[in-house]
């Protein structure tokens, strides 16, 4: 299951739930290579270069990565799972 985050922007603007596909994982991953970038090593780049392409990949935002990202604000990790959720035998 893609982890969800929640984006603030600086500017005020409604926040945004953005899925981190598997597909914005290696697509992410295959920027930062081509950047001469670990993406193991820059974990918080490589989350942030996820959210991006998968808001771009969602139709969100047509702004380029660094233009993106100067507009963002914060952004948290949502906990959508309950603890029955995550046991069954509950």
């Amino acid at each position: 299951m893609a982890r969800k985050f929640i984006i603030t922007y600086t500017d005020g603007r409604p926040a945004d739930e953005v899925a981190m596909t598997m597909r914005a994982m290696c697509k992410a991953e295959e920027i930062m290579a081509r950047e001469g970038m670990n993406a193991t090593k820059d974990s918080m780049n490589a989350t942030m270069r996820a959210l991006h392409c998968s808001m771009r990949f969602s139709g969100k935002t047509q702004q380029p990565y660094d233009e993106w990202l100067d507009s963002v604000d914060d952004i948290e990790p949502t906990d959508t799972a309950t603890d029955t959720e995550a046991d069954p035998l509950a």
